[in-house]
């Protein structure tokens, strides 16, 4: 999927989730901001993503869709923000990450939730960049907008 369906995504998501975390200790923008950050890590290792860009030499090491499309990553990073900074951050993280690799379920290159314990991957039907994925573009921005309609009310 591209940067932008997942921004989008995990925006739309992070404030679908909020309200279920409101007494937890971490502050709304907080929330939003680790959980947008962490669902773009999972593209670090392409060489060719926003983030993989940057930090081109993990693509030399792993291949794309490989260790960091799995779940482990979600846990190792999630796990010292739960330690220092408290549950909101751990979960903020968590599930940033999470909505990446489900957002990638659905490319027909699909994702090995579990690798490297298990070669299973989940794949779906869509194309990166297809009409399918510009679709849900779309309808995560009219969902972000409704969102923040419905907070203002």
């Amino acid at each position: 999927m591209m940067f932008k369906t997942h921004l989008a995504f995990s925006f739309l998501c992070s404030i679908i989730l909020w309200p279920f975390l409101s007494g937890s200790n971490i502050p709304k923008w907080a929330f939003v901001l680790v959980f947008i950050l962490s669902s773009v890590i999972p593209d670090i290792d392409c060489n060719s993503s926003v983030l993989g860009k940057r930090v081109k030499v993990i693509g030399w090491i792993f291949a794309h869709r490989g260790i960091f499309h799995s779940i482990f990553p979600a846990i190792l990073i999630s796990t010292p923000l739960l330690i220092f900074f408290g549950a909101g951050y751990a979960l903020a993280s968590f599930t940033g990450y999470l909505s990446h690799l489900v957002l990638d379920m659905l490319n027909h290159q699909g994702v090995g939730l579990f690798f490297p314990l298990s070669r299973w991957r989940i794949k779906g039907f869509m194309k990166s960049g297809g009409l399918a994925e510009r679709l849900l573009f779309v309808l995560f921005f009219v969902g972000i907008f409704i969102m923040m309609f419905l907070s203002k009310s």
